[in-house]
C-alpha cells in the first residue's frame, strides 16, 4: 500500500515570532506553578557553572534560566549571553536585576548559525526552545532538531554541558494544567497577594500550550521519544546523558556532556 510522503504544514517565522510575543506577554504566570518550579529545580541541579565560565542561555525568553545559571554560581560566573528572536521579556528582566548581573543581550534566531565561534561556551541551557525550531538553514523537521543540537554543540567548549527541556513525545499540557489548578484557585492568592486574575491568565496559558501541543502533532515542532534522542545525542558526539521527567511528567530535561575527547 502506498501511503505517499508526508508534507509538513507551512509555517513562517514571522509567524512563530508573533505567537510567542503573545506568549511572552503571559508566560511569567506560568512561572508561578508548581510544575514549572519542579522543571527549574531539575534544571538547576542539571547545572554546575563556575567562577569565571561564559554561560549560554539560548531562546532565553525572561532570562528565568540566566538567573538560575547566576545564583547556582554564587554570583561567579563571567558572563551569560541570552540570545533570543524577542528580547523584551529578558530586557524587562535585567531592568529589575541587580547590578552586575552579567547577562548580555542578542537578538537571534536560532534557526541560524549563531554569531559565536566554536568552542565559545563552558555550558548552555535550552529551556522550552530546541524542539520549536521551525526550521534551520533550510531544514525542517527532525532534521531542524538535529541541526541546532549540532549548532549547540559546536559552540560548546569540550568537556562543557547543555541543559535543555523538551516536552515528550505525546505530550498532554493538560496534565501541567491541572496540577497547576491548586495555585490557581489557592485563596491565599486572592485573598492577600490580590492576584485575582491567576485562573484567567492559566487558560490563557492553556490554550497557547495546547497550540503547541498541535504543532508537536503535526510535526512542526519536534516531540521525540527518549530513544530517538538518545540516537541523536550520539550521532553528533554527546556521549554522556542524563534525564528527568517533570512538568507533570509531560517534559523530559536533559543533560547533554561534550566530552574532552
Amino acid at each position: 500500500m502506498f501511503f505517499g510522503v508526508r508534507t509538513l504544514p507551512e509555517i513562517s517565522w514571522e509567524e512563530e515570532k508573533k505567537f510567542w510575543q503573545e506568549y511572552a506577554q503571559i508566560y511569567r504566570n506560568l512561572e508561578k506553578a508548581t510544575p514549572y518550579k519542579f522543571l527549574n529545580k531539575a534544571i538547576l541541579n542539571f547545572i554546575e557553572p563556575k567562577e569565571g565560565e561564559i554561560w549560554l542561555d539560548a531562546g532565553c525568553g525572561p532570562a528565568k534560566m540566566s538567573q538560575l545559571i547566576w545564583q547556582k554560581s554564587q554570583k561567579k560566573v563571567q558572563k551569560i549571553v541570552g540570545v533570543d528572536i524577542v528580547l523584551k521579556p529578558a530586557l524587562e528582566t535585567l531592568a529589575n536585576e541587580e547590578k552586575g548581573f552579567p547577562l548580555e543581550l542578542i537578538e537571534a534566531n536560532l534557526g541560524s548559525f549563531l554569531p559565536f565561534k566554536d568552542e565559545t561556551f563552558d555550558g548552555i541551557v535550552a529551556n522550552f526552545v530546541l524542539p520549536y525550531v521551525i526550521e534551520f538553514n533550510g531544514k525542517r523537521g527532525k532534521e531542524a532538531l538535529v541541526g541546532v543540537l549540532k549548532e549547540m554543540y559546536r559552540v560548546l567548549k569540550p568537556g562543557g554541558v547543555l541543559v535543555w527541556s523538551t516536552p515528550k513525545k505525546n505530550v498532554h499540557f493538560e496534565w501541567v494544567f491541572l496540577a497547576s489548578l491548586p495555585d490557581m484557585l489557592n485563596p491565599y492568592v486572592y485573598v492577600v497577594k490580590k492576584d485575582i486574575g491567576r485562573i484567567i491568565q492559566g487558560t490563557r496559558i492553556l490554550r497557547h500550550a495546547l497550540q503547541i501541543q498541535e504543532k508537536g502533532r503535526l510535526g512542526i515542532y519536534n516531540f521525540l521519544s527518549k530513544e530517538e534522542l538518545e540516537e541523536i545525542h550520539y550521532k553528533i558526539g554527546f556521549r554522556r546523558t542524563y534525564w528527568k521527567k517533570t512538568f507533570a511528567r509531560q517534559v523530559w530535561v536533559i543533560k547533554a556532556i561534550k566530552l574532552t575527547c
